[in-house]
């Protein structure tokens, strides 16, 4: 039946659009105290129609089987789940046999009553949720529910209208550790709202995701290990629904008569000061990132970092200036010609790179059969490892049901998974060499078409 689900939240934030737009704290509506009391009531006098109705009000505001909750959005799977078809279930029947076996009443309305005290939390968050959910007036519902937000999950729509020609669109995965995500798309026109910069600001960001992004609601953390494979943990608060729904709301404040010439003037200043530093790391042995970092009292901040430009399988200049090639399969040709300037600029980056773009593939390429010898010997030590101590098996099935180790045990089952883990990170290090091999395959090819078709 899974995990425990405890409620934490003692109201729901709505986005509220009235004659303008407003955060709203909504709090929990309490829908089980007064079926308490119709039940207690309806024992006594042996009516049970006002019953029957409340019961039939809640069952229709619930009209899921089930729901998802996340106490920490940033969790690896660790949603969980009201079954509400057992709760109807176990009420109904309850109910059916107060009726039939007066005799039995009081016995079977503690066992009721029991029901709705233990369910009581999750039944008034997610109905209060769903009665949420029926006002168009609440055109985002601050939520925690496990996985992607599908289309129509606020009963809108995917698009949140946020003005009659500005939109937002929300992705979300809650739940699911280092792949969950919260970040807006807003378009203005039909014309998305790219933050170009962040591109050349984060050293692990590529271009699609700046695409498809205005702004994250969410924090990334890198790190490599001994064999260049890049490692990442994610963090994600609740809070961040607040943050999001200020933001949608400073949007629309951007007076109309401004507004066409406010996000104009946003992309086209992003779009060139990101070819801007795109030709400072052409002309640089180094280059300063930024990362975030947390810190001892759990608050998160941005700081610089420098790298030197040849320390990775495909130097940060190619990837960074290839990566680019993306953008021009989204950007319009009104764009394009308003930023002309900057267009060439970026055009005379790819011819200056591209013989460094074709040597670093070969390069590559003269890598894979290292690769391939390191996988080889690592997966023979542990298979040898395995052969001499036939007990870690066992030992991998005692900690799959979290039982505890003897010294030895420990020993013998520690020495197992570093070389279990040096097998899986050989092999991480081959496919992410393989992939870049791709990658930099796919840019040759792009790079040669696009030229055909802007006669570069």
């Amino acid at each position: 039946m899974g995990q425990t689900l405890d409620i934490i939240d003692n109201e729901i934030l709505t986005l509220y659009k009235d004659d303008d737009l407003s955060i709203k704290r909504n709090e929990i509506i309490d829908f089980i105290s007064p079926i308490r009391q119709e039940l207690i009531s309806s024992v006594r006098t042996r009516e049970f129609s006002d019953l029957k109705l409340l019961l039939k009000d809640l069952f229709e505001i619930l009209y899921q089987e089930e729901y998802s909750y996340c106490n920490k959005l940033d969790s690896s799977y660790k949603k969980t789940l009201f079954y509400c078809s057992d709760f109807k279930y176990k009420i109904s029947n309850l109910l059916l046999n107060i009726i039939q076996k007066p005799n039995e009443s009081q016995y079977l309305s503690g066992k009721f009553l029991e029901v709705l005290d233990v369910h009581k939390n999750k039944v008034n968050y997610f109905a209060t949720l769903s009665t949420l959910q029926k006002d168009q007036r609440n055109l985002l519902i601050a939520n925690r529910n496990a996985g992607w937000i599908k289309k129509g999950w606020n009963k809108f729509g995917k698009n949140l209208q946020i003005t009659e020609d500005l939109q937002g669109e929300i992705f979300a995965n809650f739940g699911y550790g280092k792949s969950s995500y919260f970040y807006v798309l807003i378009t203005y026109k039909g014309i998305p709202i790219t933050t170009f910069t962040d591109y050349i600001r984060y050293e692990f960001v590529r271009a699609w995701e700046v695409i498809r992004c205005t702004r994250r609601f969410y924090y990334v953390f890198y790190k490599y290990d001994e064999f260049g494979n890049v490692r990442r943990r994610v963090s994600l608060n609740y809070g961040e629904w607040n943050n999001l729904m200020s933001y949608v709301i400073s949007l629309a404040n951007v007076p109309e008569s401004d507004r066409e010439q406010f996000f104009l003037n946003y992309i086209n200043q992003e779009f060139r000061t990101m070819v801007q530093q795109l030709e400072q790391m052409q002309n640089s042995e180094n280059y300063i990132f930024y990362k975030n970092t947390e810190e001892k009292d759990g608050n998160i901040k941005e700081v610089p970092y420098t790298v030197g430009l040849k320390e990775r399988l495909l130097t940060y200049k190619t990837e960074k200036i290839f990566g680019t090639l993306t953008f021009f399969t989204e950007l319009s040709k009104h764009f394009l010609i308003g930023n002309r300037d900057s267009v060439n600029k970026l055009f005379t980056l790819y011819k200056l790179q591209f013989p460094n773009l074709q040597k670093e593939r070969l390069e590559m390429i003269s890598k894979t059969p290292i690769f391939e010898e390191k996988l080889t010997e690592a997966e023979k030590q542990l298979q040898t490892y395995i052969h001499e101590n036939w007990q870690v098996k066992l030992l991998e099935k005692k900690a799959d049901k979290l039982e505890e180790f003897t010294i030895e045990e420990q020993e013998m089952y520690d020495d197992y998974m570093e070389k279990k883990d040096k097998v899986t990170n050989v092999q991480d290090g081959l496919r992410n060499l393989s992939d870049t091999i791709r990658r930099v395959e796919k840019y040759e090819k792009d790079y040669l078409e696009l030229c055909e078709t802007f006669s570069y």
